[in-house]
């Protein structure tokens, strides 16, 4: 139904713009950008423009066509596999016709320089990111190394950096230090 559709069109859009002034989702973008650039998982959606275009008739055919893909079933629960494989046969597609597209893969940027983004919004609060990138690659080894560090470091109260920077220097109202794993 298009009223339907154009309330959960309005929601969206609503929710995006209240993600403009939430300056948590501001931070979380800006980290995103320093670390993929202009293309990431949070800038792969529908535009504006193609949200507003859409209608109940596209995004049904959309969903109709999923069943044309191929699929799995998981399932956790009481019944007995003999009483659930008829009953998933007499549902299922019988036709499977589309390939499943290959994944959008989005890459880290090459840190070559050093580089300041400043975010241009009216929060009330500034926020300063440090980027940096190993280029070691994923070691399995390291990983007790770098929960020691996250726990020390890291987020929270009990971190070193939030303990100097906020309570012994009031220079900030949270500091965070985290190493992650590719």
């Amino acid at each position: 139904d298009e009223v339907a559709l154009q309330n959960l069109i309005q929601d969206e859009l609503k929710q995006r713009s209240d993600a403009k002034k939430n300056p948590r989702i501001i931070f979380q973008q800006l980290v995103s950008y320093g670390m993929y650039g202009s293309q990431s998982a949070s800038t792969n959606i529908l535009s504006e423009e193609e949200l507003v275009k859409m209608s109940s008739q596209q995004l049904l055919k959309q969903v109709a066509s999923f069943n044309s893909y191929p699929y799995r079933v998981y399932y956790y629960g009481p019944d007995e596999q003999s009483v659930l494989i008829p009953y998933l046969e007499g549902i299922s597609p019988k036709k499977i016709t589309a390939t499943i597209p290959a994944p959008k893969v989005f890459t880290e940027q090459e840190i070559t320089e050093n580089k300041v983004y400043i975010i241009d919004f009216d929060i009330k609060q500034t926020n300063i990111v440090g980027l940096s990138k190993d280029t070691k690659g994923y070691d399995a080894t390291s990983t007790p190394m770098v929960q020691l560090f996250n726990s020390y470091f890291g987020a929270g109260p009990g971190s070193i950096v939030f303990q100097e920077i906020r309570e012994a220097r009031s220079m900030a109202y949270a500091a965070s230090s985290t190493y992650r794993m590719p």
